[in-house]
């Protein structure tokens, strides 16, 4: 089978990137028993993109993160000539939504045994072409041009669409590999992509992680 033996959950994570219904939602601002959804777009890229303390938040105390990167602590040391460790520091430091999800890549799928599985690079390559060597992202960016409502876009960026686009693509590269590599489970990426389904784009993270606390996401109004 082209995925492995969980080929058909990964290739229902494919056939929704590519069949038109990511950010099909519309709807009001609402708070779910999975995120705090809402419609004000810049909020959600700055969320996404790691803008202002809003846009931090804290892990709990229990969550073992030492050999997380972070970037605010890297932004310190590189500021400041220290080499401090995420260990030292933990408890003081803040966490963007990039931080947590390239963490989670690590932690739930890139692990010790995925790098050990002889199908790996079989399995690992074929789907990042599907994601990252097909036009789905500039596809996206463009549909996104035209249905997202207007907002001044990060730096970086020439419109909002073209960062959503972006982030989306990569969520579903990694849902598609969690699924590849983990089977059908109940962690961060398979939350992730139930937010996707329902027509959402999931962009932060709102308290503390893992909790208490729940995803962001946006929904057009």
């Amino acid at each position: 089978m082209k995925y492995g033996e969980h080929t058909p959950l990964v290739e229902e994570v494919i056939d929704f990137a590519f069949g038109g219904a990511l950010l099909s939602a519309v709807g009001p601002v609402e708070e779910t028993a999975d995120a705090c959804v809402t419609n004000d777009l810049r909020l959600a890229i700055e969320l996404n993109g790691g803008e202002g303390d809003h846009a931090r938040f804290r892990l709990a105390t229990d969550v073992n993160a030492s050999d997380w990167g972070n970037t605010d602590l890297l932004g310190h040391n590189l500021l400041t000539g220290e080499n401090l460790t995420v260990g030292e520091v933990q408890d003081e430091l803040a966490w963007t939504w990039q931080d947590l999800t390239e963490n989670l890549v690590a932690e739930l799928i890139w692990t010790a045994t995925y790098w050990e599985r002889p199908e790996r690079k079989a399995i690992h390559d074929p789907l990042f072409r599907a994601f990252h060597g097909s036009p789905l992202e500039r596809q996206l960016a463009e549909r996104f041009r035209n249905i997202l409502p207007q907002a001044e876009p990060l730096p970086g960026w020439g419109h909002c669409g073209e960062q959503v686009a972006h982030n989306a693509v990569t969520d579903l590269w990694s849902c598609a590999e969690n699924r590849a590599f983990n089977g059908l489970t109940d962690n961060f990426w398979e939350r992730l992509f139930r937010l996707y389904g329902k027509g959402l784009w999931p962009c932060g993270w709102r308290g503390v992680y893992p909790g208490p606390g729940k995803f962001v996401a946006y929904r057009r109004p």
